[in-house]
């Protein structure tokens, strides 16, 4: 039986942050992504991808996957 893609992407998420926990954020980072490609929808993770590009420095993508973040919020928000 194949996992659902939004469960997956939840679980890729869990996956992220203890990879995070462990200090491990290439690994972590890796698990947001693929989250995010899972379900493009999944805030969670959208939200710790920023949280952990900010927490490198990486501020100039962590605005971007703001934004990024914003407009698909908008987009679902109208169904666009």
């Amino acid at each position: 039986m194949s996992m659902d893609p939004i469960d997956k992407s939840s679980l890729y998420v869990d996956a992220g942050e203890k990879y995070e926990d462990e200090s491990n954020l290439q690994k972590a980072m890796d698990c947001y992504n693929n989250a995010i490609k899972l379900n493009k929808f999944n805030y969670r993770a959208w939200g710790a991808k920023k949280k952990l590009l900010f927490s490198v420095g990486a501020n100039d993508e962590a605005f971007k996957v703001k934004q990024e973040l914003a407009d698909i919020q908008a987009a679902n928000r109208y169904n666009l």
